[in-house]
């Protein structure tokens, strides 16, 4: 007898082989013996019990990146307005108009949530390598050359 009460054990215990045989006791602990095996088996999920999370947001539902705390992307206006948001530690913030290239178009810029700041507080992510001098650079480029000889390779 099919069944959508969550919680409730429905169905009949008779003298059929194929059935369990047994009591139900006050407890919903079940009693007897089973000539066949039972596979038992919640069919909706929004009922189960423990469903997956990912940050403490339940997969339930189409989720992004934003609803998972893992990564939200907006304007560089969009994320002045949020003034009081909190970042989420490990959350990356994306600023998709950030910077702009020499064609106009836009850079990212990205910001990693410590779960303390404010996001507009957080420094930006930064590819610069600071102990790396122009001088350094300057002198590399005087003492390294490299030239093809054939199919070989020459470092120099």
């Amino acid at each position: 007898m099919p069944s959508n009460q969550y919680g409730q054990i429905v169905g009949s215990f008779g003298d059929d082989p194929k059935k369990l045989s047994g009591s139900v006791n006050a407890l919903g602990q079940i009693g007897g013996n089973v000539d066949r095996a039972a596979v038992s088996y919640e069919k909706n999920y929004e009922i189960l019990d423990n469903k997956p999370q990912i940050n403490s947001e339940e997969l339930i539902g189409d989720k992004s990146n934003e609803d998972l705390h893992i990564a939200a992307v907006k304007t560089s206006a969009e994320w002045a307005e949020l003034t009081t948001l909190v970042s989420v530690k490990g959350e990356v913030y994306v600023y998709s108009d950030y910077q702009e290239d020499e064609d106009g178009h836009p850079i990212p810029g990205i910001k990693m949530g410590d779960g303390l700041a404010y996001v507009v507080d957080l420094p930006f992510v930064s590819g610069t390598d600071y102990r790396i001098s122009q001088d350094d650079i300057d002198n590399w480029n005087d003492k390294v050359a490299v030239r093809l000889d054939g199919e070989t390779l020459i470092f120099y």
